[in-house]
C-alpha cells in the first residue's frame, strides 16, 4: 500500500507569484479551454482559472478531488480520474500542468501522439527528459520524430525548494507548441515516422540503417550534397537534413 501511494506522489509548486510568472510565459487566454493533469491542492489550477474560459482539471486522488472541489470557481471542471484514461476532446485547447514524474513520459506522449494534440503545452518535466524530447543539445529520435509538427522550448529552470516537498531531481518548465506550418505534410507523416525510426534503429549508422531505402552508391551521393558522412551517427544529424533525407527517397 505504501509503495502505490508514493509511486503516485507529486512535488507540489507552492509559491503564488511564482506560478503566475509561469503562466503568464505561456499564450492561454481568455478564449482558451486549458487541461491541468494533477491539479492537487489547486494553486495552478486557479490562475488557470483567472486567465482561461474553461479549465478542466483531471486528479486521481480522491482526497484531493474532493479537498479542491470546495475552491473551484464556476469554469473549473474537476475529474476524479487517471488522465492516461481520459478522452482527450476533439476541439481545440491547451495543456498546462505539473506532470507526476513518474508517469511524465506516458502523459507527454499521450497529448502529443494525438490525431488532435493541443495547441499548446506548458508541462513541468525533468530536465534531462525536456532536453532529450526537445533535441536541445543533440538529435534524438523522439525529437526528429516531432519537431516537424512541434517547437519545443525550456522557458524555466526550477530550484529544488520551488517545490513541496523539495526535490532533488532538476525541473524545468518546457513549452511545446504546434506548429501552424508543419516541416512535413499531416498526410506523409506516418511515412515520415516509419523512415525515421528505422533511420535511428539499432544504433547503427545511416549507411547500415537507411539500407532499405537506399544503394550505397546512392546514399554515398545523397550525403555529399546535404553535407553530412555516410557513416554518421543518427544523433549527428539535424533535423533539417533528417527532412533532405526523407524527401531523396
Amino acid at each position: 500500500m505504501y509503495k502505490s501511494k508514493r509511486l503516485l506522489s507529486q512535488n507540489f509548486l507552492h509559491n503564488r507569484q511564482l506560478v503566475k510568472k509561469l503562466v503568464s510565459k505561456s499564450s492561454i487566454g481568455k478564449n482558451d479551454t486549458v487541461i491541468e493533469v494533477g491539479p492537487g491542492k489547486g494553486i495552478i489550477t486557479l490562475e488557470l482559472a483567472k486567465r482561461s474560459s474553461q479549465v478542466i482539471a483531471l486528479e486521481k486522488d480522491i482526497g484531493l478531488t474532493k479537498s479542491l472541489s470546495d475552491k473551484i470557481p464556476g469554469n473549473v471542471v474537476l475529474f476524479n480520474l487517471d488522465a492516461l484514461d481520459y478522452p482527450l476532446p476533439e476541439f481545440e485547447y491547451k495543456v498546462f500542468s505539473n506532470f507526476p514524474f513518474s508517469i511524465q513520459g506516458k502523459l507527454f506522449r499521450k497529448f502529443i501522439q494525438t490525431e488532435n494534440s493541443p495547441r499548446q503545452m506548458c508541462v513541468v518535466v525533468r530536465k534531462r527528459t525536456a532536453l532529450r524530447w526537445s533535441g536541445i543539445k543533440k538529435s534524438t529520435q523522439f525529437s526528429v520524430l516531432h519537431r516537424p509538427w512541434f517547437d519545443f522550448s525550456v522557458i524555466y529552470y526550477f530550484k529544488s525548494t520551488d517545490f513541496k516537498p523539495s526535490t532533488q531531481v532538476e525541473a524545468v518548465l518546457l513549452k511545446v507548441d504546434r506548429k501552424n506550418d508543419p516541416l512535413v505534410s499531416d498526410k506523409n507523416k506516418g511515412k515520415y515516422q516509419r523512415f525515421i525510426k528505422q533511420g535511428f534503429g539499432g544504433g547503427r549508422r545511416i549507411k547500415q540503417n537507411l539500407s532499405d531505402y537506399f544503394s550505397t552508391d546512392r546514399l554515398n551521393k545523397i550525403t555529399q550534397d546535404i553535407g553530412i558522412s555516410i557513416k554518421a551517427k543518427p544523433t549527428e544529424i539535424s533535423l533539417d537534413k533528417w527532412i533532405k533525407l526523407f524527401r531523396e527517397q
